[in-house]
């Protein structure tokens, strides 16, 4: 992959980070609950961008996995966390 590629890819990592994290951190739940979801956002955007790194997901498609993964993880998570703060 060229550099070009790479600097989108850490790009819309970044952004769906940023918009998975804001979506858990503003979650009506505990503090602790808030930033062990963040956490797992983390860990789904670095998931998605380790697979498009090694081949596994195809360019294209990554790069709206990217912004897609960590935004329905937190989305999930903060489903959880409203049933779970009831």
């Amino acid at each position: 992959m060229g550099e070009i590629a790479n600097a989108w890819l850490l790009g819309l990592t970044a952004l769906g980070f940023a918009i998975g994290g804001s979506v858990v951190l503003t979650a009506p739940a505990a503090i602790s609950w808030r930033l062990t979801a963040a956490a797992i956002v983390l860990v789904a955007s670095l998931f998605v961008l380790a697979a498009v790194f090694a081949g596994l997901v195809r360019p294209p498609i990554g790069l709206i996995a990217e912004v897609l993964a960590p935004v329905l993880v937190a989305l999930g998570l903060r489903r959880l966390g409203s049933r779970r703060s009831r």
